[in-house]
């Protein structure tokens, strides 16, 4: 950190003393940008003192250039469908003052920061496609290209926190480095000419998991049927699911975790994509555990749980924000209240408000399954095990859960065949029996024809 201190203070012609300082203000200037009536204004012309430069170009990767505007107010209740609980993976509430400063970022942070440029992009059309509990994406033009792409910043009042602009550029970096089709790709990280952090990534068109299954499940009362406005099936929607596990099972072998696995982050595209969305809560397993392997406290007092996530479809171990025996198997009970969903229509943690499912989840309290229409005992038998409280009870990654809804989709695939045939055959069978009666007439009328001559009777005869 020290070097990397040095090396700014000669890039820009100030002493280490100056620059700390310098970075002291730039705390400031964030705690005060919170406010609605105040800016920052930034100016980096060559006629500045090397300190204003310096204090210029620091502030610009920091701080916007306009008045951050305020979060919406929070709702009494949070319903299901809602965005993720603000909180952070160390138990913060999102957009709440940090004490974590710039001279305490990661040197990484610092040197990726002072190397940003501006993003190759317009804002004169910018779109806004959705917001969340940390950030929001806008539809851009990318005119050096010619195209259209998705825009994802930091809200405003985080974008001043140097813990979210950290955070945001891990997400960015991890998902970066994740190639699979499963993954939105994404295209530049840089800077707004405010200094904003964002970055661009392929817009996905189409339509969430959430709005499949309710598209399918409002049709389904005792059988399922299809959603023949927009073509999808229970078949169609477990497909869907086994594509979202095969990209888990990839990033588990690159041993990222999601933890915010849920039917919103998914997106399903026009021409067969499924994308699993929103890497926010994006977590690296250790090599080595931080914990050992043993079972999960039961009956603990959860009353004051910091977790981070959706609460109704949390691992217990993450609701009651214990970092050290996170692993694969918490997205897969996060999975496994996708799968849930699919079959009861809700999902399996009960509960209105955040912090009160919260609690409920981190003592592992579930709904019991009860599908809407009959479904195997196969599909029944996989979620259950994926939604035990115990990790080591559920699949051990989401590879091995693949397989499993893989397996489920053969075997129906192999049987709807197997049925194919069999109804092709019923639909046959009156032609064979028609058959078979006209060979039994001919054989009995040849058998009249020969009545009556011998072996031994000439030709002509037996014509």
């Amino acid at each position: 950190m020290e070097k990397r201190l040095a090396a700014l203070a000669w890039k820009y012609g100030i002493s280490e003393q100056q620059l700390r300082s310098l970075l002291g203000d730039i705390d400031l200037i964030a705690e005060l940008s919170q406010g609605a009536e105040a800016t920052v204004p930034v100016n980096t012309e060559r006629t500045h003192t090397p300190e204003v430069r310096a204090s210029a170009a620091l502030t610009a990767a920091l701080v916007p250039t306009h008045p951050p505007t305020a979060p919406p107010p929070t709702p009494s209740t949070v319903p299901p469908t809602a965005p993720p609980l603000s909180l952070s993976p160390d138990g913060q509430a999102a957009g709440a003052p940090r004490e974590e400063s710039l001279e305490r970022a990661d040197d990484a942070f610092l040197e990726k920061i002072d190397k940003m440029g501006i993003l190759p992009i317009q804002m004169d059309r910018a779109e806004l496609i959705g917001r969340g509990g940390m950030g929001e994406v806008y539809r851009v033009d990318e005119p050096l290209l010619d195209r259209r792409v998705a825009l994802k910043l930091l809200l405003p009042h985080l974008s001043t926190h140097t813990g979210m602009i950290n955070r945001f550029m891990r997400e960015a970096i991890q998902v970066a480095r994740l190639q699979h089709p499963g993954i939105v790709p994404l295209h530049c990280l840089g800077l707004l000419p405010n200094g904003r952090v964002g970055f661009t990534m392929l817009e996905v068109q189409g339509r969430t998991l959430r709005e499949a299954m309710k598209g399918v499940q409002e049709v389904s009362r005792g059988s399922w049927r299809p959603d023949r406005a927009h073509n999808w099936t229970f078949r169609s929607l477990i497909d869907a699911f086994h594509r979202v596990c095969e990209t888990m099972a990839y990033a588990h072998s690159k041993l990222v975790l999601h933890l915010d696995l849920k039917p919103d982050n998914v997106m399903l595209g026009a021409f067969g994509e499924v994308f699993v969305m929103d890497w926010g809560l994006t977590h690296l397993i250790p090599a080595e555990p931080t914990v050992p392997d043993a079972p999960a406290p039961v009956g603990r007092d959860v009353s004051h749980v910091r977790g981070f996530g959706t609460p109704w479809y949390l691992s217990p171990e993450q609701a009651r924000g214990d970092r050290g025996r996170l692993k694969p198997a918490s997205d897969v009970f996060s999975l496994g209240a996708v799968l849930f969903e699919i079959l009861c229509g809700y999902p399996p943690i009960p509960g209105e408000e955040a912090q009160p499912t919260l609690q409920t989840a981190a003592r592992g309290e579930l709904l019991p399954i009860k599908p809407l229409a009959p479904v195997p005992a196969a599909l029944i038998g996989i979620a259950e095990r994926c939604l035990s409280f115990q990790p080591a009870d559920r699949y051990p990654s989401a590879r091995e859960l693949a397989d499993e809804i893989g397996g489920w989709l053969k075997g129906t695939r192999q049987l709807e065949e197997a049925l194919k045939l069999v109804a092709r055959s019923d639909q046959l069978l009156p032609q064979v029996r028609d058959r078979r009666a006209l060979a039994a007439q001919r054989r009995r009328e040849a058998a009249a024809w020969m009545t009556g001559v011998a072996p031994s009777a000439p030709l002509a005869r037996k014509r």
